[in-house]
């Protein structure tokens, strides 16, 4: 080969599994699937017994108590206006009421949140 054939030929391509950005965009992406899939498979357990039985009534809106493994700061206590209404806050606990059912699932599957417990009824 002469110099001005090879200046002329291509550089090698290589295989897409070896490319360096592919190898991070399948990582990322395995990693925001695994996140997304312990939220889902360890939500459920998150819910306490006395309030599964309430959401297997299909109430329109319940009374719940979020505890999270740390005080809830105003990121989160914004979350919990969004969802219903905020009573208060007490150490890692936030008293939520007239939530929907579908709110306390997608609630149950954040990190942060430890429990959730259907709220006492006060007497009025």
């Amino acid at each position: 080969m002469n110099e001005d054939t090879q200046a002329l030929t291509a550089p090698k391509k290589r295989p897409w599994h070896g490319r360096r950005d592919i190898r991070f965009i399948i990582a990322v992406a395995v990693f925001v699937a695994m996140f997304y899939g312990h939220g889902y498979i360890n939500g459920p357990l998150r819910l306490s017994d006395d309030l599964r039985i309430a959401l297997g009534e299909n109430p329109a809106k319940v009374d719940i108590v979020i505890t999270s493994k740390f005080p809830p700061e105003q990121f989160h206590m914004s979350i919990f206006q969004d969802l219903g209404s905020l009573r208060g806050t007490k150490g890692g606990k936030a008293i939520l009421f007239g939530v929907r059912p579908a709110d306390v699932r997608s609630l149950s599957r954040r990190y942060w949140i430890v429990n959730i417990d259907l709220a006492k009824k006060s007497r009025q």
